[in-house]
């Protein structure tokens, strides 16, 4: 039993010393390429982020515009419904006018 716990003690030491071996030698090699590769993602993130912005100016102006098109239309239905109104109102004019013009000539005639 003690043979075997000593063999397994051994192989976790055995791993844990080649990992610490490869550890430093990704500390000594691999360094640079992690920094090229950090730099690479920021200069990425910074051109997203770049075109984000872009893209977001683009919308909010698509959006302007949309909403600047919805109130012409609406302000053209209120134009049209007070354009009915006034054509209505000069309508009765007319005949109030035409009204009045009849009661004169019947008060003449009298």
């Amino acid at each position: 039993k003690r043979k075997l716990q000593l063999s397994q003690e051994k192989i976790n030491f055995e791993t844990q010393r080649i990992r610490l071996i490869n550890l430093e030698l990704m500390q000594c090699f691999d360094a640079g390429q992690n920094k090229m590769y950090n730099v690479m993602l920021q200069n990425e993130t910074s051109a997203m982020s770049d075109e984000l912005g872009r893209k977001r100016k683009l919308v909010d102006g698509l959006n302007s515009r949309r909403k600047q098109l919805q109130e012409s239309i609406e302000c053209s239905s209120k134009l049209l419904g007070l354009q009915q109104k006034k054509d209505a109102l000069i309508s009765k004019n007319e005949k109030l006018d035409h009204a009045v013009d009849a009661l004169e000539i019947e008060m003449k005639t009298d």
